[in-house]
């Protein structure tokens, strides 16, 4: 207990724009008893760890904005005529993961670089990217004209197959209990 106790109770600094939580521990004192001391200088040193949860809040703009801004992460498929492109993008605009087919280790595995076949490794090493930085789902919003196209079905196969959800679950919707208020008039 004296090895968590000193872990939590750490002497770093909080940077402002990290995620902060309070850390509980029992106090000293009193074993037995519920007292709990709160350490306000514990950080949060996973930033995706609220999204995994489902407790970090999803960005709300209009509804009616295209494309949608309500996700935390966002794949982005671009095809060129020589290559495919693909990355896995942040709700603050950050890109998180990305792999394409003009780098060297996947361009040397694969016949062309502009198939199906490349589409789906290309998927694939996103997809094992992306597990390794802890997204463990993405939005998807492609167009229409591009949803019928064999790469893009072959690029998403391989992200599905490697374990990454192609929908992201629904945040933890909280709601106000005002009970003053009421909803029909």
């Amino acid at each position: 207990m004296l090895k968590l106790r000193s872990f939590i109770q750490c002497k770093y600094a909080v940077p402002a724009s990290r995620n902060v939580s309070i850390g509980v521990v029992p106090s000293i004192g009193s074993p037995t008893r519920n007292d709990f001391e709160v350490n306000p200088r514990f950080v949060n040193r996973n930033p995706r760890n609220l999204e995994q949860m489902l407790l970090a809040r999803k960005p709300v703009g209009w509804e009616w904005d295209r494309p949608s801004r309500t996700y935390w992460y966002r794949l982005e498929i671009q095809l060129a005529k020589r290559n495919v492109f693909g990355k896995v993008v942040h709700n603050s605009g950050s890109c998180v993961t990305e792999a394409s087919t003009t780098e060297w280790g996947i361009k040397k595995q694969l016949v062309s670089t502009a198939d199906k076949g490349a589409a789906f490794a290309v998927g694939r090493v996103l997809a094992r990217r992306c597990l390794e930085a802890g997204v463990l789902a993405v939005h998807v919003d492609i167009p229409e004209e591009k949803k019928t196209s064999k790469k893009v079905q072959s690029l998403l196969d391989g992200f599905s197959k490697e374990g990454v959800a192609l929908k992201e679950p629904g945040d933890l919707n909280e709601t106000e209990d005002r009970p003053l208020v009421t909803m029909y008039r």
